[in-house]
């Protein structure tokens, strides 16, 4: 590829403090009392029942973008500072995509807490567009070979019959660059206009590159400033194990539990 790209990835941690980890804050929300603790859920929910089953589900969020969190600032870290493309910068490039794809598919189920923390709404908002937009990479490039995205691509991209001649890696890393800008290019609105860029995208043309890399790297740093804030609302929402005899019921349970196929599916 010709030229340097300018990677535009910043430090993760302008948001909110990241709340992964720490006693201190499950004690805190506990002790004040959050909007989205103990004593508000049960006005919302009603019966034990459903406040046991409303526990469950926030319990899933905190897991779900805590997965998340943690991709993003991996790849967040291995994208940043890179000038030219690596034999890793692809797998990491499909790490954030994959990430933010999940990001999106968690985001309606978000929505119960948009009323009592307008701050996660606001930033779960502003990434609406982008999340779209990653979420459709992830489908058609990062997580899933896309049969009519290969084809689209031996149309778009006479250059792809050149590479099996090119054993090496870089001609590995060539055809992951046709796909995606391939996949890019698709992306389009019912007028048929770009759904995201002004114009078409190729990846070896220096100011695409570094237009794709801005979008990336903005849409990155503000998936994590929102888990991070996520990370803070549902970070005390995990039942604890409890004493050492509640541990180790917990664990015969464990013992006992029956595995099969999950369906796959969006939740």
């Amino acid at each position: 590829m010709q030229g340097r790209m300018r990677w535009h990835f910043r430090q993760a941690g302008t948001g909110p403090r990241n709340q992964w980890e720490g006693p201190t804050r499950v004690e805190m929300n506990h002790r004040t009392c959050s909007p989205v603790t103990l004593g508000v859920r049960v006005l919302i929910y009603g019966s034990p029942t459903e406040l046991d089953q409303a526990m469950q589900h926030f319990e899933g969020i905190y897991f779900r973008s805590r997965i998340i969190h943690g991709d993003l600032i991996t790849a967040n870290a291995k994208l940043t500072g890179q000038l030219d493309p690596s034999g890793t910068w692809i797998p990491f490039l499909k790490t954030a995509l994959m990430s933010l794809g999940d990001l999106a598919d968690l985001e309606t189920q978000l929505r119960k807490l948009y009323l009592d923390h307008p701050d996660l709404g606001e930033a779960m908002k502003s990434l609406e567009v982008n999340l779209r937009f990653a979420k459709y990479l992830r489908n058609v490039f990062a997580g899933h070979l896309n049969d009519e995205l290969i084809a689209k691509t031996y149309e778009w991209r006479p250059e792809l019959r050149k590479l099996p001649e090119i054993r090496e890696a870089n001609g590995t890393i060539a055809l992951n660059f046709f796909v995606l800008e391939t996949a890019i290019n698709t992306y389009v609105a019912a007028d048929g206009s770009h759904g995201k860029f002004p114009s078409e995208t190729d990846l070896y043309y220096p100011p695409d590159m570094d237009r794709f890399c801005a979008w990336l790297s903005d849409t990155v740093r503000l998936a994590i400033n929102a888990c991070d804030l996520l990370g803070s609302i549902t970070h005390g929402d995990v039942a604890p194990l409890g004493e050492p005899a509640d541990e180790f019921e917990s664990f015969i349970t464990a013992g006992l539990t029956e595995f099969s196929r999950i369906r796959k599916g969006r939740s």
